[in-house]
């Protein structure tokens, strides 16, 4: 299985619902190699390039790199994900998942790519 880092420094920002900029970044002539809004009853979340949300926007987690899961993934198919986590939290790596229709994405701290990128090589993925 093959998984690319994806370009750009990612930010995951909590947002409280007027938050204009949060469309902009959804904007299809935007719209970098990863934007994700998460919306449930109790969280609305966004994921964007670091760049685009505001210095004073206070509930933000900057400096993440993504990496994405080359390819499409059949719904059927089990353990993807908890292979990728596993590898990385025996490094002790935190992450932050997002999966689309198609793949599955892992943001990790900037500072703890080379680490990631290594230890998913050690347990068979080619990174690109």
């Amino acid at each position: 299985m093959r998984m690319r880092v994806l370009p750009g420094i990612y930010a995951v920002a909590r947002l409280n619902g007027n938050e204009a900029w949060a469309e902009s970044a959804l904007r299809a002539d935007t719209v970098p190699a990863l934007t994700a809004r998460i919306k449930t009853p109790w969280d609305d979340t966004l994921i964007c390039l670091d760049e685009l949300v505001p210095v004073s926007h206070t509930k933000t987690q900057r400096g993440f790199r993504a990496l994405a899961v080359e390819g499409t993934l059949d719904f059927a198919l089990t353990g993807v994900i908890s292979r990728i986590t596993g590898a990385l939290a025996r490094e002790e790596i935190s992450v932050f998942v997002v999966s689309t229709y198609d793949t599955d994405c892992v943001l990790v701290r900037q500072d703890k790519l080379e680490e990631a990128t290594a230890a998913l090589r050690a347990e068979g993925f080619a990174i690109i």
